[in-house]
């Protein structure tokens, strides 16, 4: 896995924030189905690992940050689907 650092907007509560977020990540591979059978590979999806979440420089609880995962994952996609 490589890490990456994003910056996102982050919704907590009624608050919208700007966060920090360190986190690997691991492309999709795709499933090779045709060929030899030595060939071929049963493929994976992408995978994402929330290393942590900051605002303003301080690290949320690693509670919230489970809590919020989906969200986190969610701006992570959407901010890189606008820059490609």
């Amino acid at each position: 896995m490589k890490t990456y650092s994003e910056q996102i907007e982050l919704e907590i509560g009624r608050s919208t924030f700007k966060a920090e977020v360190e986190f690997s990540y691991t492309p999709e591979e795709k499933a090779k189905t045709f060929g030899l059978p030595e060939d071929c590979f049963p493929g994976w999806p992408e995978e994402f690992e929330i290393n942590v979440v900051s605002i303003d420089d301080q690290p949320l609880p690693q509670a919230l940050v489970e809590a919020l995962e989906h969200e986190v994952i969610e701006a992570i996609k959407s901010k890189r689907h606008e820059a490609a």
